[in-house]
C-alpha cells in the first residue's frame, strides 16, 4: 500500500480534533515547530492550542483561539492553581469533542494525566524533562508515562536516554524538525567586511554562551577585527554581558536581545556557533545550515543527528580553545567554509516537513486504530 500523502483524506470518521497542551507560544524552538506543523498539517482548524503560562506573539499565527488553562507551578504553595488548571483540562478535552492531546515537553506531559482515558496521549519530547530528575517528580514523570501512548522525540539520543532512564517509558517514536526551503532561501556568504560570527539562542544557562564568549575572546588574538553577534534573550542576559565586559569583548560582541526574524542577523555572519551543554535537535542550527552557514557546535543531544563533523561545520567538547580553533578555521579558510556552507544546505533538505506532518499524523493514526480496538 502506498504511504498516504499529507493532503490525502483522513479515512474513517475524518481528521481527528487535537488538543496541544504546552507552557507557552512564546519565540522559541518547540513552539515554532508545534505553530509551524499546525500550519502545514492536514486541517489546521482541527488544531486547537492551549497554554499555562503565556499566550506569546506566536499565538496570532493559530487558526484558533488559545485555551488558557491557569497558571501551573511545582511549587507547593500553588497546589490550589494546579488543580484548577487540571480541572479545567479535564473539561475542555470532555466538553471539546477532542480526539488526541498532544502534550509538549514534562509539564504539560503530567497535566495530560487527568484527561478522559478514552481519549489517547502523544508526549513529545525535544531534550532532557529538566526538573523531573529526582524524587516526587520523576515518580510523576513516570506516572505521566503510563498514561501516554506514545512519546515523540525529535533526536534518536533522547529517545534512548528515556528508554533507558525514565520510569514506564511508553513506545517512542523519532521525528526530527521540519524544515521550509522557502521560508529559509540559501542567502549569499557576506562579501568582505569584518569576519562574523552568529549566536541564536535564548540566554539560558544550559546554552552556555560563556564558552562560546571565552572561546571569542581566544579568537580575537588572532582575529581581533571578527565580531560577534548573539540574537535572544532571557535569565542569563545581564551576567553575560557582564562576562563580555570583563574579557573585553564589548566592543567586539553585540547583544541583539530576542528579535523576530533571525534570518538577516544570520545572513550578515560567515558562521553559526552554538555552545550549549544540552540540545535537542536545535532549529537555530538547522535554519542556519539552510541559509548557507557552516556551523560551530558543541557534540551533544541530538546535534551530531544533524551536523556531520567535518562535511556541515565542525563538533567540538566544552572547550573554549578548541572552538575558538574552529572558528578560525572557518573564518580564514574561504575553502572550507564554502564547501562546508554547500554541503550544510544540502543536507537541511533531508528534513522537510512533508515528511515531519506524514509521522506525527501517522503516529495519530495508531494511536486511535489501538484505542478503538
Amino acid at each position: 500500500m502506498a504511504a498516504m500523502s499529507v493532503t490525502d483524506p483522513w479515512p474513517g470518521a475524518g481528521y481527528p480534533r487535537v488538543l496541544h497542551v504546552i507552557a507557552s507560544l512564546g519565540i522559541g524552538g518547540t513552539e515554532m515547530q508545534l505553530v509551524r506543523f499546525i500550519e502545514r498539517s492536514g486541517d489546521p482548524t482541527r488544531h486547537v492550542v492551549a497554554v499555562f503560562d503565556d499566550a506569546g506573539p506566536l499565538a496570532e499565527r493559530l487558526p484558533n483561539p488559545l485555551v488558557w488553562l491557569g497558571p501551573v507551578s511545582r511549587h507547593p504553595s500553588s497546589a490550589i492553581a494546579n488543580l484548577r488548571a487540571l480541572r479545567r483540562l479535564r473539561r475542555i478535552v470532555q466538553v471539546g469533542g477532542f480526539d488526541v492531546v498532544h502534550a509538549h515537553l514534562g509539564v504539560a506531559e503530567v497535566l495530560a494525566v487527568v484527561t478522559p482515558r478514552s481519549v489517547p496521549v502523544v508526549a513529545a519530547r525535544r531534550g532532557p524533562n529538566l526538573g523531573f530528575e529526582k524524587g516526587a517528580f520523576r515518580l510523576l514523570e513516570g506516572l505521566a508515562h503510563r498514561r501516554s501512548d506514545v512519546l515523540i522525540s525529535n533526536s534518536r539520543y533522547w529517545a534512548d536516554a528515556a528508554e533507558r532512564h525514565d520510569r514506564w517509558t511508553p513506545p517512542t517514536r523519532v521525528i526530527p524538525n521540519g524544515i521550509d526551503p522557502e521560508e529559509f532561501p540559501t542567502a549569499p556568504m557576506p562579501a568582505g567586511g569584518a569576519p562574523r560570527v552568529a549566536v541564536i539562542a535564548n540566554h539560558h544557562p544550559y546554552k552556555r554562551i560563556d564558552l562560546f564568549l571565552r572561546a571569542f575572546r581566544l579568537l580575537g588574538e588572532s582575529i581581533p577585527e571578527a565580531r560577534a553577534t548573539l540574537a535572544g534573550d532571557g535569565v542569563e542576559r545581564q551576567r553575560l554581558e557582564r562576562l563580555a565586559q570583563e574579557l573585553g569583548l564589548r566592543e567586539r560582541v553585540t547583544f541583539a536581545g530576542r528579535v523576530p526574524d533571525t534570518k538577516p542577523i544570520v545572513g550578515s555572519s560567515h558562521v553559526v556557533a552554538l555552545t550549549s551543554h544540552v540540545e535537542g535537535f536545535p532549529n537555530a542550527l538547522l535554519e542556519a545550515m539552510a541559509l548557507g552557514r557552516p556551523v560551530v557546535a558543541t557534540r551533544v543531544g541530538g546535534v551530531p543527528e544533524l551536523v556531520r563533523d567535518g562535511r556541515d561545520g565542525f563538533l567540538t567538547t566544552p572547550d573554549p580553545v578548541e572552538i575558538a580553533g574552529r572558528l578560525r578555521a572557518l573564518l580564514t579558510d574561504h575553502d572550507i567554509r564554502h564547501r562546508m556552507a554547500r554541503s550544510a544546505t544540502e543536507r537541511t533538505r533531508e528534513f522537510t516537513w512533508e515528511r515531519v506532518v506524514l509521522e506525527t499524523e501517522e503516529v495519530y493514526r495508531d494511536v486511535l486504530r489501538r484505542r478503538s480496538r
